[in-house]
């Protein structure tokens, strides 16, 4: 194990670029208007799912049809969705 001197000097604060801050204030605005609109967005999203999966018990065995990764694809974005909102936060 190595040890550091108590009086070894301290690396300077990593200040982040301007782009960097630019790309993280839009990402925090992002993330607060899915958080606002999320009761609505919500309903809208789950609702394309549900359709989604009636259609695909309706046209299951239609050659060329791909329902079930059309549905997988959509339930996949709900559920990212809903992790995204219910439990990612943005530093600072």
């Amino acid at each position: 194990m190595v040890s550091v001197a108590p009086n070894a000097p301290k690396r300077p604060a990593r200040v982040p670029s301007r782009g960097a801050r630019f790309v993280a204030v839009l990402w925090k605005c992002f993330w607060l208007l899915c958080v606002v609109c999320w009761p609505v967005l919500k309903w809208v999203i789950s609702l394309d799912v549900a359709f989604h999966l009636a259609r695909m018990f309706y046209f299951w065995d239609t050659p060329g049809m791909f329902v079930g990764w059309t549905f997988s694809l959509h339930f996949a974005f709900l559920t990212l969705a809903t992790y995204f909102v219910s439990t990612y936060r943005p530093k600072g």
